[in-house]
């Protein structure tokens, strides 16, 4: 078979694949969530937990969600935040209160509702068994490494960074794996600098 016999192959897989299926294979949902919590952790970051069935059977590290923010009407788009924790039935967002949008998340009282499109993304390959993973993250971008870290076979290495202590954030989750964890800030406040 010639390259270009491949490529037009590989498109039309791609082009009749049945709507929603991601290249994994997985089907995204639309699904109606509830807020079970919606908690500061951290200056300015917050974690909601939302009962979602569906979407928390289905998520792998690495994946996110696409949440439709109960806002004003400059906030219609829904907002992609990756899947922190997942669980049976529910997943966690972690997220940083910066804008309109998550101003009205971070007003949201367990038993609100959302709407939840997801998991969506290709999430993040399996460390092998015989590695030693090393994960690095600042901010809220530790979300999906931390879900990451829940599901590898062996403990690594975590690097956390943020620009102060009171920006670490999911440090307590992290260490409860077991992994080594190195902190830094940016002004020296704890860890290495």
């Amino acid at each position: 078979m010639s390259g270009m016999d491949e490529r037009t192959c590989a498109l039309r897989n791609r082009l009749t694949r049945r709507a929603g299926e991601d290249q994994t294979g997985s089907m995204m949902r639309i699904e109606t969530a509830t807020v079970e919590a919606n908690d500061a952790v951290a200056d300015g970051y917050m974690v909601m937990a939302l009962r979602s069935p569906r979407i928390a059977r289905a998520a792998r590290p690495g994946q996110f969600v696409h949440l439709r923010v109960p806002a004003p009407d400059s906030a219609v788009l829904r907002r992609p935040f990756s899947i922190f924790r997942a669980g049976e039935s529910r997943i966690a967002i972690l997220y940083k209160v910066v804008g309109i949008g998550t101003r009205a998340m971070a007003s949201l009282d367990p038993g609100s509702e959302t709407s939840l499109i997801g998991p969506l993304g290709n999430g993040f390959p399996e460390p092998g068994v015989s590695s030693h993973p090393v994960l690095v993250a600042g901010g809220y971008g530790v979300a999906p490494l931390a879900f990451l870290q829940s599901r590898c076979r062996r403990p690594g290495t975590v690097f956390l960074g943020a620009r102060t202590a009171c920006e670490l954030v999911a440090v307590r989750d992290v260490r409860r794996q077991g992994w080594e964890v190195v902190l830094a800030t940016e002004d020296g406040s704890r860890g290495v600098r």
